[in-house]
């Protein structure tokens, strides 16, 4: 069964091979193929795709299409997809043709302004005859059904004209059966085509452009989007956050409250609580990003398992989100998506949901810390993956051998409790002249680690290279400095050994500082420097790429580039000046956008500190760009579009009295919408989910005068912003996956109690604070 040396396995439909040694031959035992028992194949090429576990081998044609069948089981999978779009969409056309047909407009309505002035009820009653009021409705019909008209004065509705009083007149209007078909067609369909695993940022704005060319809605709603405050406001928030989270400061204040728990109980709380009130002033997708490699060091520290502490730091991040309106992209998008429902009022300010968002954080802590120690919580892939490679670890790995000086917070504790073994990509450590029972500051110590260690361990805080002040001589333009992996040239002058005995010489002619090398086996103790040697340097791409790529090439056979390797731009005295002051950009971004006296939006505040940033050189323009989420944006904005679509053509009304007519009580509305929302943001962008159903809100509450528009639009935030039980609703999610070994059943065993939980204690929450609203 197994293949030697190369360490690969025949099962059933494939071939997975490890690539941590050249692969020479394969012995296949198969009994559905004694023709291709024993065969020793010259392997030609090899075709490696992420995710899937075979591998295509150029051999014989008998073990070539062996070893194919998973190819073909993919594309059979996609022809199967490509049939199903097809006719899923077919059967969409036939329905929207015939339900036109067969159903009359008056189907969907939905409730417009009249001419502008204050009228009485009656008054408005008499416009409904009004050849003028009509031809402003396109020639449809007006004033149609029971409730057909009603008076708005400020944020109280007048539907009998009990009151007298003069304000707006609202007609209820019939909408086309066809375009309000034509919209619940395209949007399930995009549904569908997103569950599929198409791009939700191309699905979505495919559709809404098809739905400006029926007619719909118009070309400027397509687009609508882009200029609402909360696009805007998250489109600043990328960078800003970027720049916070390059200082260090984030990863130094956690490595204090994480300290060392004794159990996985005491762990957690120190886990969630701080995540989430990270969260509540920083983007909840950046914190999460930023604490996975804190986390996952932590862990090893500790000997728990990652999948212990990915899942819940996941959840913190949605949980922590919802305290401010800057927490998460979902709170700035329902800030605009909900205003009208406020019939006049603000709408959401930014510390509406902190009240109840922190003591859901309170008591979400308490539940996972009490599952989390039951079998709910667990990362299956892992041991599916253990399970299936049986994939021996190399014992003696090919390494660099690295100096590093150790300072707090690793100092004052011992080897072992510092966690420094257990960084990825380490071997072997050794102490240098100190004592591995109690490390000092400045104690020196040796380390075997691969490249990624190399870069792990300059990302640590407390670890300094011992040769840092050699690496100064490169100079400050950190963010173009990288480790290059070299190996040397039959002909290099470097085969002499003279020009790594003299820095100078390397610094003065290739731009570069040896760090480390040559790159060897743990067990050999000095590496010979030969042809084909390979070091580790850390030089500026330009000396590289332009000023000595001439005595780069005829030095060095291979140059591979190590990517995000630049060194950590903290610890200097400029360095801790900088942080200082992108601490102060982003508290003052916060304040000044929180309160509602100062009349400052949050979009105009953060660009006027993003430009600050630049001038200091917190973050470059070429980053800045990079770290703007393009596709995040292009969902949100194309789901404000279908959200209009479902507005203007009367499906979110139908809906809305739907759900009111079933729906008897404020509690049994907010569990409808509750539903709703969990159920569309278990699949697709939660800022998308908020675009989509604010419009049902705003009938609601016009269909029934006892809503209350604040609750309401804090059970919408609030679970659009919780996707427990799949990984696909929260980008959050997919990003701890990986790391955890988790599988999509791992996420319905524990989030579904997670889930039911959260909407138990937002309800009840959001129900006691109902009279605070009001």
């Amino acid at each position: 069964r197994h293949a030697h040396p190369s360490r690969g396995k025949v099962c059933g439909s494939g071939v997975r091979v490890a690539m941590s040694q050249p692969i020479l031959s394969f012995e296949v035992e198969d009994p559905r193929m004694p023709e291709a028992a024993g065969v020793q194949p010259r392997v030609a090429d090899i075709i490696v795709d992420k995710g899937v576990s075979a591998r295509r081998v150029t051999t014989s044609s008998t073990l070539s299409q062996f070893v194919l069948t998973p190819f073909e089981t993919q594309a059979r999978i996609r022809k199967a997809c490509t049939t199903f779009r097809v006719i899923f969409g077919s059967l969409s056309l036939l329905c929207v043709g015939t339900t036109s047909l067969v159903v009359e407009d008056g189907f969907f309505r939905t409730w417009q302004p009249g001419p502008h002035g204050l009228h009485t009820f009656e008054e408005c009653l008499a416009l409904c005859e009004d050849e003028e009021v009509v031809r402003m409705f396109g020639g449809r019909k007006i004033c149609d059904g029971p409730q057909r008209v009603r008076v708005q004065v400020g944020r109280k509705v007048d539907s009998t004209g009990s009151t007298g009083q003069r304000g707006e007149c609202h007609f209820r209007v019939n909408q086309s059966t066809a375009r309000g078909m034509i919209t619940i067609a395209l949007f399930t369909y995009a549904i569908s085509l997103v569950l599929q695993g198409l791009r939700p940022e191309v699905v979505l704005i495919g559709g809404a452009a098809l739905l400006a060319l029926c007619g719909v809605i118009n070309c400027k709603t397509v687009f609508g989007g882009m200029t609402g405050s909360g696009v805007l406001g998250l489109a600043v928030m990328f960078p800003l956050s970027d720049a916070l989270s390059e200082t260090g400061i984030l990863e130094k204040a956690m490595g204090l409250i994480l300290g060392s728990p004794r159990s996985l109980n005491q762990a957690l709380p120190r886990v969630i609580l701080p995540v989430g009130m990270l969260s509540a002033v920083l983007c909840n997708t950046a914190t999460v990003a930023l604490m996975i490699p804190v986390l996952t060091s932590w862990s090893r520290r500790l000997g728990v398992s990652p999948s212990k502490l990915m899942m819940p730091l996941s959840f913190a991040g949605q949980l922590g989100g919802v305290i401010t309106l800057v927490g998460s992209s979902t709170c700035l998008v329902a800030k605009d998506a909900t205003k009208h429902i406020y019939r006049g009022g603000e709408g959401l300010h930014m510390f509406s949901t902190a009240p109840v968002g922190l003591l859901i954080l309170l008591g979400m802590t308490a539940v996972m810390c009490l599952l989390a120690n039951t079998s709910l919580l667990r990362g299956s892939a892992a041991e599916d993956q253990h399970t299936d490679d049986d994939v021996e670890q190399d014992a003696d790995p090919e390494v660099y051998r690295i100096r590093v000086f150790v300072h707090p917070p690793l100092a004052a504790q011992s080897l072992e409790e510092s966690g420094i073994m257990r960084i990825e990509g380490v071997h072997r450590v050794s102490c240098i002249g100190c004592m591995p029972e109690m490390l000092k500051d400045g104690d020196e110590i040796e380390l075997c680690c691969t490249v990624e260690g190399v870069v792990a361990l300059r990302n640590t805080p407390g670890i300094l290279l011992a040769n840092w002040r050699t690496l100064q001589a490169l100079g400050a333009q950190r963010r173009r400095r990288f480790l290059y992996e070299v190996s040397l040239d039959p002909a290099s002058e470097f085969l002499s050994g003279k020009t790594f005995d003299r820095g100078d010489m390397l610094l003065k002619h290739f731009g570069a500082v040896l760090v480390a090398g040559p790159k060897a086996r743990v067990s050999v103790e000095r590496p010979d420097i030969r042809p084909g040697a390979v070091f580790l340097l850390e030089a500026h791409t330009a000396w590289v790429e332009e000023r000595a790529r001439d005595l780069w090439c005829n030095n060095f056979a291979l140059v591979s580039k190590v990517p995000n390797s630049s060194p950590p731009r903290v610890g200097g005295p400029i360095d801790d000046v900088r942080a200082g002051a992108v601490c102060f950009g982003m508290l003052l971004v916060v304040g000044l956008a929180a309160v509602p006296a100062f009349h400052v939006d949050l979009h105009i505040i953060g660009v006027v500190v993003l430009c600050f940033y630049l001038l200091i050189r917190a973050i470059s323009a070429q980053r800045m760009y990079s770290v703007v989420k393009a596709d995040i944006l292009l969902v949100i904005v194309s789901a404000i579009a279908f959200g209009d679509a479902l507005q203007e053509t009367g499906v979110v009304d139908k809906l809305a009295g739907v759900v009111v007519s079933k729906a008897k009580g404020s509690i049994t509305i907010m569990f409808a919408v509750y539903a709703l929302a969990a159920v569309l943001g278990a699949f697709i962008n939660n800022s998308a989910v908020v675009a989509i159903l604010a419009p049902m809100l705003g009938a609601i509450v016009d269909a029934d005068d006892a809503a209350n528009p604040e609750a309401l639009s804090q059970i919408l935030l609030l679970s659009a912003s919780a996707c427990f039980v799949t990984p696909l609703g929260y980008q959050t999610n997919l990003m701890v996956m990986p790391v955890g070994n988790y599988s999509f059943a791992d996420f319905a065993r524990f989030g579904s109690f997670i889930q039911l939980a959260h909407m138990l204690l937002s309800i009840g929450l959001v129900s006691l604070m109902a009279p605070v609203f009001n």
